[in-house]
């Protein structure tokens, strides 16, 4: 339970955590990092001994690749700590975001935890999945001009794009967005009932949005290996692939919708792979119509489900060749 709560707050608290706006938020999510994980573990080890009971040294066995590769990770951090000329700046990262060997550790501490001790994730994958859809909006009102908390007073405003939201960098918010958005498409892809599947709708919708709005090439990269490899597990199964175009239909969706909005509202200016994107939707939807086609062709679509997808991406077109 200690450890349950311990990442509900990692992906609650910790992304809305900040000080003094962006001008210290690095050092306020890494304060509040530090709390939480070292804090945790003075819970557990407390725990233990009021509870009288052993600590377990086996907890600490490598037993996967996973175990392996962040013992190593320390080691090699270890050493180059030693190795280093400047050892006081390589413990705690001091030019380096605090990246540095108590961080390394910090990281180490919380896989074991995660690792050994948390029974289930559905919950956490609750709590994570409302975080984001919060902070994506905050990240939308940004994105529109509409300071939410007053954060953007004091910043230049030659800066002020690299900032978003209560995450900090755009880049980290960008790379939140790979989290969210491959977990809410497996969740669409499996859900059942229609009330799920109209949850993580909207959820795939708003980490798409979360995506556009961010505009990080790295991030564009990751979802597109992704969405490769969620194509690849689903290609052989018609109703998963149904389910797979309706995916990448939401993100043309939320690509037409942000540029309709743009229209009205002044938002900041799409760079990069966004403009491409934009640019790109209806020949992206025109493949989707005749990829859909081809597979109605040889009978692994139903006729009805080929109408019905086909209507939308033509709305999609539509909508496209609108503004």
């Amino acid at each position: 339970k200690i450890v349950q709560i311990y990442a509900a707050l990692m992906v609650s608290i910790f992304l809305f955590y900040f000080h003094d706006g962006y001008f210290d938020i690095t050092a306020s999510k890494y304060q509040c990092f530090l709390f939480l994980t070292y804090g945790t573990l003075c819970i557990l080890f407390i725990s233990c001994l009021c509870l009288k009971q052993k600590i377990c040294f086996s907890i600490f066995y490598p037993k996967s690749i996973c175990d392996w590769s962040i013992y190593i990770l320390c080691a090699c951090h270890v050493i180059t700590t030693i190795c280093s000329p400047y050892p006081y700046e390589s413990i705690w990262g001091t030019y380096g975001r605090g990246c540095g060997l108590i961080f390394t550790f910090t990281i180490g501490c919380m896989y074991l935890m995660v690792t050994r001790f948390l029974p289930s994730i559905s919950s956490i994958l609750s709590v994570f999945l409302y975080s984001c859809f919060i902070v994506i909006g905050l990240g939308m009102c940004n994105f529109c001009g509409w300071d939410v908390f007053g954060i953007f007073k004091e910043l230049d405003v030659t800066i002020a794009y690299r900032y978003l939201s209560t995450t900090g960098n755009v880049t980290f918010f960008a790379h939140l967005m790979c989290f969210f958005l491959p977990i809410s498409c497996v969740l669409y892809q499996t859900s059942h009932t229609y009330q799920q599947r109209y949850c993580y709708a909207l959820c795939v919708c708003s980490g798409f949005i979360g995506l556009y709005i961010a505009n990080i090439d790295s991030a564009y990269l990751g979802i597109s290996a992704f969405l490769l490899f969620h194509w690849y597990q689903n290609c052989l199964d018609h109703q998963r692939l149904q389910r797979f175009l309706e995916v990448l239909m939401f993100g043309n969706g939320c690509a037409v919708v942000l540029g309709l909005c743009s229209k009205i509202i002044p938002m900041r200016t799409y760079i990069g792979f966004s403009s491409i994107i934009y640019s790109f939707i209806p020949a992206i939807c025109l493949c989707l119509h005749l990829f859909l086609y081809l597979y109605h062709r040889h009978h692994i679509y139903e006729k009805r489900v080929y109408l019905r997808i086909r209507k939308h991406i033509v709305y999609f077109i539509s909508l496209c060749y609108l503004p």
